[in-house]
């Protein structure tokens, strides 16, 4: 059986009024965006939060 590549996704963390909401980010088809390489994910995703005008923060996690 072929091992599965590892993947990442990118979550945005959205805090308001204390709740805590995690949205995983998809792609122009509205399925799950995953990335194949780690470095790449956690690039966007830096460049994401500091581009939130809304205070948002973005993070990778490994997808399942």
């Amino acid at each position: 059986m072929a091992e599965r590549k590892e993947s990442y996704t990118i979550v945005k963390r959205m805090t308001q009024q204390g709740q805590v909401l995690d949205i995983v980010l998809v792609d122009s088809h509205s399925e799950i965006w995953e990335l194949d390489d780690k470095q790449k994910a956690e690039e966007i995703a830096d460049i994401l939060t500091k581009n939130s005008d809304s205070g948002w923060t973005y993070y990778v996690r490994t997808a399942k």
